[in-house]
Order: C-alpha cells, then sequence, then structure tokens
C-alpha cells in the first residue's frame, strides 16, 4: 500500500514538473514573439552588465569588444535576460579564490549578428556541455540553481530564430556564442 502511494505521489510530481516546463517554454515563446522590435543589442549588453555589477564584483572582470552592430528585431528584454544568465554564470563558474575573466564579443555580417561571452573558469568536459541545455541540469551545489536558466535561455534564442552554442575545454574556460538574424521573417513579425 505504501509503494502504491509513493507511485502516485511521484507520477504526480513528474506531472507538475512536466507542466512547469512547458509553462517556462510557452513564456519564452509568447514573450519573444509578440514584442519584437528594433534594438541596439549593445545598449541592451551594457544594462545588463550594470544589472549583474554585484555578481560580477569579487569574482570577475569584463572586457567588451564590440562590433558595428545594425539594430536587430528582437524582444529586448528576453534577450538581456539571456545575457543576465550567461554573465552571472560565467562569473560564478569562477572557483574560490579565483578572479575571472569574461570577454565579450560582438560581430555581424549582413544576415545576423553574434554576440560571443567566453570566461576562463574551469571549463567543462563534454559530458557534461552536451547536457547543460537540459531542463533541471545543474553544475552549481544544492540550492544555488535551478537548471532551468540554460534551457530558457537557448529557447528564447530558438524562438528568435537565432542559435545558442556552447564550446568548453576544460581547465581553460568557456564559450557561449548566440547568433541572432538582424530581421525576424514577416510571419513571426510584430504583433
Amino acid at each position: 500500500e505504501e509503494v502504491h502511494t509513493l507511485m502516485n505521489e511521484t507520477l504526480e510530481g513528474l506531472a507538475r514538473v512536466k507542466t512547469i516546463i512547458q509553462d517556462l517554454k510557452d513564456f519564452a515563446r509568447t514573450n519573444a514573439s509578440a514584442y519584437y522590435v528594433a534594438a541596439d543589442i549593445h545598449i541592451g549588453l551594457k544594462s545588463t552588465l550594470n544589472i549583474a555589477r554585484n555578481q560580477l564584483k569579487n569574482r570577475a572582470e569584463v572586457n567588451l569588444s564590440l562590433g558595428n552592430l545594425p539594430m536587430v528585431e528582437c524582444s529586448p528584454s528576453q534577450i538581456d535576460q539571456v545575457f543576465l544568465n550567461l554573465i552571472v554564470n560565467g562569473a560564478q563558474a569562477m572557483p574560490d579564490g579565483k578572479f575571472g575573466l569574461i570577454h565579450i564579443r560582438t560581430d555581424c555580417n549582413q544576415k545576423q549578428v553574434w554576440i560571443e561571452i567566453e570566461d576562463n573558469g574551469p571549463g567543462m568536459a563534454p559530458a557534461v556541455a552536451e547536457k547543460i541545455f537540459d531542463p533541471f541540469f545543474t553544475t552549481k551545489g544544492p540550492g544555488k540553481g535551478t537548471g532551468l536558466g540554460l534551457s530558457v535561455s537557448r529557447s528564447i534564442i530558438q524562438q528568435h530564430g537565432g542559435n545558442l552554442e556552447v564550446d568548453s575545454t576544460v581547465g581553460v574556460g568557456t564559450t557561449f556564442k548566440i547568433t541572432l538574424p538582424i530581421k525576424q521573417p514577416e510571419a513571426k513579425g510584430q504583433a
């Protein structure tokens, strides 16, 4: 009888988790597609760095190498959320006692822009890097992360018709590359 009760509670918990994940995906999709405007990516980056200042303090210095970007059709608040997640993750990845470096580069071609956020933290093994976009996967200790930040970030970027990739080497660091189209297809355009 106890096993039956435990199984029912487990199934209910799994159903709740599934609902939470779907809600997060729907939230990212709805907000991104409903509010596309022409935005200056650099203004968003600098604003995000101001917000992240306390997280960066005593953990990492940020260097900017900003290209000459055009205005990008996007949901600025959603893109800034992705920036914040990647920058804070980079700072938090620094081992205790190491003051790190986060290098942010931007550039573009005629169709897309890209933003690279690189840290010199401990890096990740390939097996870990393969899982970091999975919902609820985290390398942080108990109570220090939900494991949703990178999953939601990738969903936001994909809803914008872009891509979020990771390249990591143990002992060297990690680079996240965001690629975004400059113009959204008309079908996805403004609401």
